[in-house]
């Protein structure tokens, strides 16, 4: 671990840093320049962001299919394990209502943020002096 510099005043004080001679480089006419990272726009800008950008209708597509799928095609899998079986064919067929609600409450979301999007005004950068 490097010492810290002590308040002993028989330390000699710090000489101020020398500026820094050596110019910010400049990029070379046609090497390739990395694009700039882009800040999130509001707070659930990652996957959950994404997911609520899918159109409010295949949210209620994925509610209507979580019924067959949880009833008719999870119990019929077959399993050699005593939990997977007792999950997928006590757990699996009591679980779509669930699911199936938070499809619809995302498409509700999703419906609400595209509107949203649609009638968005533009964004004033400040008042026009002239």
């Amino acid at each position: 671990m490097p010492r810290r510099p002590s308040a002993d005043p028989s330390t000699p004080p710090k000489t101020p840093a020398e500026p820094r001679t050596t110019a910010r480089r400049q990029p070379r006419a046609g090497a390739a320049v990395p694009a700039r990272r882009r800040t999130p726009r509001y707070a659930d800008d990652g996957l959950s962001g994404l997911i609520l950008r899918l159109p409010w209708w295949l949210h209620l597509l994925m509610a209507v299919l979580m019924w067959p799928l949880f009833t008719e095609a999870l119990p019929r899998l077959p399993v050699h394990e005593a939990w997977q079986l007792t999950l997928l064919r006590e757990w699996a067929p009591r679980g779509w209502p669930l699911l199936s609600a938070g499809c619809v409450l995302m498409a509700l979301v999703s419906a609400r943020r595209a509107a949203g999007r649609r009638g968005a005004k533009p964004v004033s950068r400040g008042r026009r002096r002239g």
